[in-house]
């Protein structure tokens, strides 16, 4: 099977929605993770393991991003926390987010210390 190529389309607010350049639609909700959902959509629509080219509709660039396996890319998303920032984590589906721990508070980010009895950094100890 040749090396799919996806279509990036450009929605409001840095979401992007995907299809294949004959039209049929991989990813029709606007996104900030297009890639890593067509990814998947690829994989449910029975794409072998392989390459995947990603390009952005009207650009100029032949292609503007690539994944070496779809498979992989699949299992992958994008998380935004206030205190580390974008980073690419484990994809889990809808629902089986109660199985996770909570994040850390981006309040109290020594909350786990304070909780050891430990002193507060910042107070004075007599």
């Amino acid at each position: 099977m040749p090396t799919p190529t996806v279509v990036l389309h450009t929605a409001k607010h840095g979401r992007f929605t995907a299809s294949l350049p004959d039209g049929t639609p991989l990813v029709t909700r606007p996104i900030t993770s297009p890639i890593f959902a067509a990814c998947r959509t690829l994989v449910a629509l029975g794409f072998a393991d392989g390459p995947a080219r990603f390009r952005h509709s009207g650009s100029r660039n032949i292609y503007d991003a690539s994944v070496r396996s779809i498979h992989q890319a699949a299992a992958l998303t994008v998380s935004e926390e206030d205190c580390r920032g974008l980073r690419t984590v484990k994809w889990v589906e809808k629902g089986q987010e109660a199985h996770q721990s909570p994040p850390l508070s981006p309040y109290r980010p020594n909350h786990r210390r304070q909780k050891l009895g430990a002193p507060h950094p910042h107070r004075r100890v007599n």
